[in-house]
């Protein structure tokens, strides 16, 4: 996932203007597991991560894995200076079927 994150992102957006205007979450540090087994840590990544950006604004992209739920992916599109989260699942589910990612993001 990572991998073709990055792919992307080098053949697409570096050296443009768009190029500051993304981010991403790491998924190994922020996933269903992590955050089920430290989430005070998991919530501090994701506040530093919003925070290294200061007052620019930008779309945080976040790949969630859902375990230990299932196993399944996510992506999360964080806007921290307007505080909007955009959610998308390729099949039908809820975001309120992750509460525990949803308790992170609201923090």
């Amino acid at each position: 996932m990572h991998s073709y994150i990055r792919l992307l992102y080098d053949r697409v957006l570096r050296g443009t203007p768009l190029s500051n205007r993304f981010r991403f979450v790491s998924s190994a540090h922020c996933s269903g597991m992590a955050i089920a087994s430290e989430p005070e840590s998991v919530r501090q990544r994701l506040v530093d991560r919003f925070m290294s950006t200061g007052n620019t604004e930008s779309l945080h992209l976040w790949a969630y894995n859902t375990r230990p739920v299932g196993a399944h992916w996510l992506l999360l599109a964080i806007n921290p200076i307007r505080e909007v989260v955009y959610y998308l699942n390729s099949v039908n589910g809820e975001w309120t079927n992750y509460q525990a990612m949803k308790d992170i993001v609201d923090l």
